[in-house]
């Protein structure tokens, strides 16, 4: 039993060290960062330009370039590509009030959580004189993040008057209800006579949303004297959501995009003239940081990116924008011009770095020095998708299979009776996936087989206790497939019962006993696939296949007294082989 326990703790030792290993973030993700210092005196904004769907290497990459810019050249200022309700939920949450990251996490994909945790850290670390701000200087394209925040205002003043309780109470029922997930982009959209289209989901959406600000149109003054204090933020969180449904009726007209850079260009305009001495710093899609008119780029057309609207309508406000690039990835073409792919190609060839590079993008690169000054080259991109899966997910795994057994020869010993070999079990399991690293234990019990034999009835049953680590191959949104590696100890047991009016059962050599317990210990390497899919928010399922080696004795002990005796006659019974699972997951 030592030497099981002694194996199962360095397969433990083994999985922590991957695991710490996969959570460690180099300590400078981007190399020759220095290079910007010749031109950071006189920045007053920043910008880098990502492709959104690398979430876990976009954080790094701006957590590293927000450090460097807050410790040396006083870049306290953080906008973000989201609207103003979840930039103001966000600042509130680094700075401190750790009411807002349940609010956060009600509508946000864990691995931008994950950023906003280390981003509060690295907030903690500074002086009050020093903290970082964030601002959400885009229009509201998620509305619920203003319901969320509305609810939270409202739910600090308890008396509510009459004149307001129907508004309010259907205030914190849309609330709770984008709060649920149950509709998450499947906003209803009217049409050409205002008709609202029908969504498939509990509420209208752009009704219900219509209705409300009608609604508090109609008793503002009320609700100013109601909140008092909260008035200002709340008309604010109003306002944006206003904001929202005139963004939505330009849907699919040039309108839209013209409306939107306009809409960043005077939010982060009034930002800078309210704090005049300030610097700001945000990472945004790669088209909005381009400093030239945009043709067929992101396809837009004749279009002045929120940068080229800085260069152009704020000169004296020096701004740099850096590319963002991913090699090896079919979307870093963001520009159809075949010059600009060919000058890009040269800056991959030039990083010959392990991670990521930032490069100064040469004078001749005319075609890419338009949009930039700057270049991050990342070699080694994480592949999760922000629209593909979270960076981390928990299950506890309840399921039902079967596992096959050799029991040839154990049935050759009990004759004319026999056990099947193919042995029904129950399952319970945890399983952490972590920037694709398949690691977790389990446990497993055999359902009962009896056999009612002529002089003896037997009993089987069983259980097992295995630890695997492995590597999640395919990584979708609600799919995934696994292999892994286990190591697991397993035990069969066996009772012996005499029946009434025969001799005690002969099972070799052992005799004058009415019970015989035996047991069958082994210790287990094998490989497990595991294929599941997502239901949902809070359930998957799963289906689970498994090859195993046996690489104990392969013999029966019988129970003797407080210990146990080696029966090296007992019947050869091996429980290797394979074996498949179905069940369920609860995702915690």
């Amino acid at each position: 039993m030592k030497s099981i326990f002694n194996l199962l703790l360095i397969f433990c030792f083994f999985a922590s060290t991957l695991l710490s290993y996969s959570q460690k973030d180099s300590a400078k993700f981007i190399s020759e960062i220095d290079i910007l210092k010749k031109d950071l005196d006189s920045c007053r904004v920043f910008l880098s330009g990502e492709s959104h769907q690398y979430v876990k290497t976009n954080s790094k990459i701006k957590l590293e370039l927000l450090s460097f810019l807050h410790d040396q050249y006083d870049f306290k200022n953080l906008i973000i590509e989201l609207g103003y309700s979840r930039g103001y939920m966000i600042d509130q949450y680094i700075n401190n009030d750790t009411s807002y990251f349940e609010l956060l996490a009600s509508n946000t994909d864990k691995q931008y959580l994950d950023f906003y945790r280390k981003l509060r850290q690295l907030n903690l670390t500074y002086p009050e004189n020093k903290k970082i701000r964030v601002y959400g200087i885009d229009v509201e394209r998620f509305p619920e993040d203003g319901f969320i925040l509305m609810k939270k205002i409202l739910d600090s003043n308890l008396v509510v008057p009459d004149t307001l309780s129907f508004v309010i109470e259907n205030i914190n029922a849309f609330s709770k209800y984008f709060m649920s997930r149950r509709s998450m982009d499947t906003y209803d959209i009217e049409d050409d006579e205002d008709n609202y289209k029908y969504n498939n989901t509990t509420f209208y959406n752009s009704k219900t949303i219509d209705t409300l600000i009608r609604e508090y149109s109609q008793y503002r003054t009320v609700f100013q004297n109601y909140l008092k204090q909260d008035f200002e933020l709340f008309d604010k969180v109003i306002q944006t959501v206003v904001e929202f449904r005139k963004y939505e009726k330009y849907s699919s007209m040039p309108h839209q995009y013209v409306y939107r850079e306009t809409y960043m260009f005077n939010q982060l305009k009034s930002l800078m003239a309210q704090n005049p001495t300030e610097k700001f710093y945000g990472q945004f899609g790669r088209c909005h940081v381009s400093q030239t008119e945009l043709n067929s780029e992101c396809n837009w057309w004749a279009f002045n990116a929120l940068a080229k609207r800085i260069q152009n309508k704020l000169p004296d406000s020096k701004i740099i924008s850096i590319g963002i690039f991913y090699e090896n990835s079919s979307n870093y073409n963001y520009f159809g011009q075949k010059e600009t792919n060919e000058e890009l190609e040269k800056y991959y060839s030039l990083s010959s770095i392990e991670d990521s590079r930032l490069m100064k993008i040469g004078a001749k690169d005319t075609f890419l020095r338009k949009h930039y000054q700057y270049l991050i080259v990342v070699k080694n991109p994480n592949l999760s998708k922000w629209s593909s899966s979270d960076n981390e997910k928990k299950y506890l795994d309840i399921g039902f299979g079967q596992s096959y057994y050799q029991f040839n020869n154990l049935n050759q010993t009990i004759a004319g009776n026999s056990f099947s070999n193919n042995v029904f079990q129950y399952h319970i399991g945890f399983n952490n996936y972590k920037d694709r690293a398949r690691f977790g234990y389990s446990i497993s019990g055999l359902f009962r087989n009896e056999i009612n034999g002529t002089e003896a009835k037997y009993r089987m049953g069983g259980s097992s206790i295995s630890g695997f680590l492995g590597y999640e191959f395919v990584h979708k949104q609600r799919f995934s497939l696994s292999l892994s590696g286990l190591l697991a100890y397993k035990r069969l047991n066996l009772l012996v019962e005499k029946n009434p009016g025969f001799s005690s059962p002969n099972i070799n050599g052992f005799t004058n006993l009415d019970v015989v317990k035996f047991f069958n210990p082994a210790i287990i390497i094998g490989t497990e696939l595991d294929v599941r899919h997502d239901l949902g928010r809070h359930f998957c399922v799963f289906v689970k296949g498994n090859y195993n080696w046996d690489f104990s004795r392969k013999k029966w002990y019988q129970s003797v007294g407080n210990g146990s005796r080696y029966l090296k006659q007992s019947p050869t019974t091996t429980l290797g082989t394979y074996g498949w699972m179905f069940g369920f997951g609860l995702k915690l």
